[in-house]
């Protein structure tokens, strides 16, 4: 898996709202629900967890429908998408989503993400 890293600060795509989200959000483990891992519509697959570790998944900003619309039953759930490995309430690992309906890798129909450093 190659994601690119990169400060929170640095991430060109996020507002400056955007990235206080995700500062408040990183803190509220339980707020987030948890991620399937699973790769579904262009999903990141991430590493299994180790033993006591969980991915949450959040959602930050306001979506734009993508061409075409929003896929069947879902809706605007946020213009990002906010993964966070934790391990009981330490944060181990953040990733996060371009655009989550609109940006893909080229050449692959895989949604862009970054690991937040």
């Amino acid at each position: 898996m190659n994601i690119p890293k990169m400060p929170l600060r640095s991430i060109p795509f996020l507002t400056p709202q955007e990235r206080a989200q995700v500062m408040i959000t990183s803190k509220h483990r339980l707020q987030g629900k948890p991620f399937q891992n699973t790769g579904g519509l262009g999903s990141l697959v991430l590493p299994r967890p180790a033993k006591g570790q969980e991915y949450r998944e959040f959602t930050i900003g306001q979506a734009k429908p993508p061409a075409g619309g929003f896929p069947p039953g879902q809706g605007p759930a946020g213009k990002h998408r906010l993964i966070i490995l934790y391990q009981g309430d330490d944060i181990k690992k953040r990733y996060i989503s371009v655009e989550h309906y609109q940006a893909t890798v080229p050449g692959s129909g895989r949604i862009a993400w970054y690991e937040i450093i």
